[in-house]
């Protein structure tokens, strides 16, 4: 009889191999081999000593070595499994996180971050070793921050720091992300639900979700039930799963996508290798935002931010000198482009507040423009108005009058050119007016916008290639033959540029008093004719004149202009006697057409005519049903039923009386109950033991290799049960350890 080949991942095992594969001590390995005689391969001591050749050893031996290294090999790979998603997890769980937080917990994560970016940029700077450099960074920061980038914000958030604290937040940093900053709480819960503690009702439901990507929780815990009835497992909610479902599906949209709709993922989120641009082919297809600190400080001793947009098709840019960078300087210099340039199909912003903020993205979205928001901490997201403000800030700031350095070093140096005697007795040098030479924000704003419209749009850009090698944004704008839209009217633009009111994204519900705002009672006779009382309008405030407010619907189209009715100068009675006459005849109008419809459609008769089409299907139904039959009716008798029946026999007696529809109902009933159970499933015909069911899967294997057709669930299960453990085991018992799982064993030593 042929012998069968047992493969092991290598050819010798030392003795502490196989004490560590068979779990036997040392001196029983030893004993073991001189009983049975097995082979030695001479090795060098300092590489381990000798090695038992496997071809000596007698079969059984060999077989539990190939178990203990698939078994090795299943665990590696059980724990790279785990350890790949939970690396997955918390990558999802920090971006979740970043769109769950609250402003004050953003402040806070981002307060962190510049801390340990200001401890980098001192240790770069500083020159001390790194240990010398944390402590200096640390006494330096808790005694007020002086000469560090640090803001009164941040040391607001963040008060006192110690060695360990920057290092943690570097940590965080680099490991989970800016989210973990902010206090990510939970984390100990995750896994712990009904479904993720439960293997098989958690494997069932996310198989169920790559089946049926828009499954419905109702549907799924039918399934579930159906599946898992005979189990001892706890079965969620249908809440639960709709819950489940609603947060799978909101941290994974790629794969939903990829799942439900191949075609729309590959559009939208397949690789697009090469340069940014490659796919810009129009004037104003997209333009990028960005906000900056300007590097001068001005007239006020302050540095101003810098709000910058480029049109990524031509570079042309423009900047804005404000205060800060706030929604208000965003749409200031988003009004500009727009009557300048025309109206772009994308803007790509940064994930700020101020470029998140319902002002901003409501503009926006009431444009059709596209805001497309850059994650947390990716320049590369929005490249081209990242290298515009280092060419600028490189170029014209450096020769500014207050120009203070682009980084802390610069500063610094530019701090120690000033002499002792200057900074000790300012009014006396002999440039003691340098500070009334400094820029106000205005001549700033002048010397910027000359800057741009003259000199960099005038200037061969580097970044064009092919065809427009060597041209400027001028000339990329002036030569563009496409369609440009424009707004037609500026009025329009400022109206719906305005902002919204405080809280709740600008919508106020109406009241019978009108639309009430800080104290303020709103009203226009439009709000009357529309019946507006319960409804919730927009709000959007005019900045140079409070005494009025525009008002639009949910749906975005305009309402009218209220006004203060709190004002002296407007008669509170003779509003409401007009809003009243108003009202009420527009609900006399709405009334008639009602009444109209109500005749026209002979609403009256609803319930005879909902009656009479109950019975018209009932009898449909009985009609369908005639021919089942029904099983031989069992008597059913009791004392009281034997006593009923001899008084029946009396001629007295009454005699219950049934219509024929009452009797109709009757066969109806005893029609129903012949109902069919389920047919049992192959699942339910498998052995109880595991060599049985092992038996009856090469049986079957068998008889689909001859060629027989077998039944959708007979398929199924013979395809599914070799990648069970216990089918996998019985496959390395009887065929040998799969080349696979021999390499990856391999690989692993």
């Amino acid at each position: 009889m042929a012998t069968r080949t047992t493969h092991t991942s290598k050819d010798a095992y030392s003795t502490k191999e196989l004490v560590d594969l068979l779990g036997i001590s040392q001196p029983a390995i030893t004993k073991r081999a001189r009983r049975q005689e097995w082979s030695v391969k001479k090795r060098a001591k300092k590489l381990g000593g000798p090695e038992w050749l496997v071809v000596s050893m007698p079969a059984a031996t060999r077989v539990a070595i190939q178990v203990a290294e698939a078994r090795a090999c299943a665990e590696q790979l059980a724990r790279e499994t785990v350890q790949a998603e939970r690396t997955a997890e918390v990558r999802r769980h920090t971006a979740r996180a970043m769109a769950d937080l609250t402003e004050r917990e953003r402040k806070r994560a981002e307060a962190k971050a510049l801390v340990y970016r200001a401890w980098l940029d001192y240790a770069k700077v500083c020159g001390l070793s790194r240990t010398a450099a944390m402590n200096a960074f640390c006494t330096l920061y808790n005694s007020g921050g002086a000469g560090l980038a640090i803001t009164p914000e941040v040391r607001a958030a963040v008060k006192h720091i110690s060695p360990n604290t920057v290092r943690t937040f570097g940590k965080h940093l680099r490991s989970e992300g800016l989210a973990a900053l902010a206090g990510v709480y939970g984390k100990h819960r995750r896994g712990t639900g009904i479904i993720e503690s439960q293997p098989e009702v958690h494997d069932y439901v996310r198989g169920a979700v790559f089946e049926y990507p828009h499954i419905k929780a109702s549907t799924l815990l039918k399934g579930l039930r159906a599946k898992l009835r005979n189990r001892n497992i706890a079965m969620p909610s249908k809440r639960t799963l709709q819950l489940w479902l609603q947060k799978w599906r909101q941290e994974n949209p790629a794969l939903v996508l990829a799942i439900a709709d191949p075609d729309a993922s590959r559009s939208r989120h397949q690789f697009a290798l090469g340069n940014a641009d490659h796919a810009i082919f129009d004037l104003n297809q997209r333009w990028e935002f960005d906000s900056t600190p300007g590097d001068v400080l001005l007239a006020d001793g302050k540095r101003h931010s810098l709000v910058g947009c480029i049109d990524v098709y031509s570079r042309r840019a423009k900047v804005l000198v404000s205060k800060s960078s706030s929604s208000q300087a965003v749409c200031s210099l988003l009004r500009r482009c727009l009557l300048d340039w025309g109206v772009p199909e994308e803007a790509g912003t940064d994930n700020g507040s101020d470029y998140v903020s319902a002002r901003v993205t409501t503009a926006l979205m009431d444009l059709n423009i596209r805001q497309d928001v850059a994650p947390p901490f990716t320049p590369e997201h929005k490249p081209y108005i990242e290298r515009f403000f280092g060419t600028m800030l490189r170029d014209i700031f450096e020769v500014l009058e207050g120009f203070c350095g682009h980084s802390v070093a610069e500063a610094q140096a530019i701090r120690n050119r000033t002499t002792f005697a200057q900074r000790l007795f300012p009014k006396h040098a002999e440039d003691a007016g340098t500070v009334s030479l400094r820029l106000t924000p205005e001549e700033l704003q002048a010397k910027l916008d000359c800057w741009c419209d003259d000199v960099y749009a005038m200037q061969p850009h580097g970044g064009f290639k092919g065809e427009a090698k060597g041209k400027t944004p001028y000339q990329m704008a002036l030569e563009y033959t496409g369609s440009i839209r424009k707004v037609p009217d500026p009025t329009a633009l400022d109206v719906l540029l305005l902002p919204l009111a405080p809280g709740n994204g600008g919508f106020r519900t109406v009241t019978k008093k009108g639309v009430r705002l800080d104290n303020a009672e709103y009203f226009c006779k439009e709000l009357a004719l529309n019946n507006m009382v319960g409804q919730r309008v927009q709000v959007r405030l005019d900045e140079h004149d409070i005494r009025h407010v525009y008002l639009f619907d949910e749906e975005g189209v305009f309402i009218g202009r209220a006004s203060d009715l709190t004002l002296p100068e407007v008669s509170r009675e003779a509003v409401a006697m007009q809003a009243q006459r108003l009202q009420k005849a527009m609900l006399a109008e709405q009334k008639k057409e009602l009444r109209t419809a109500a005749k026209k459609m002979n609403v009256s008769e609803m319930g005879q005519q909902i009656l009479a089409a109950a019975a018209e299907e009932a009898t449909a139904i009985r009609q369908r049903d005639a021919d089942v039959q029904t099983p031989a009716p069992v008597l059913h008798t009791s004392p009281a039923l034997m006593e009923a029946a001899k008084a029946a026999r009396v001629d007295a007696a009454p005699v219950a009386q049934f219509t024929a529809q009452q009797q109709e109902a009757m066969r109806l009933g005893d029609s129903i109950t012949k109902r069919t159970q389920r047919p049992a499933c192959f699942a339910d015909t498998l052995p109880d033991t595991p060599a049985g069911r092992w038996q009856l899967w090469k049986d079957i294997n068998a008889r689909k290799q001859a060629g027989e057709e077998l039944a959708a669930d007979m398929e199924t299960w013979i395809r599914l049960y070799p990648e069970t453990s216990e089918g996998l085991g019985f496959r390395i018992m009887e065929y040998g350890l799969p080349k696979g799982m021999n390499r990856r064993a391999h690989v692993g030593r």
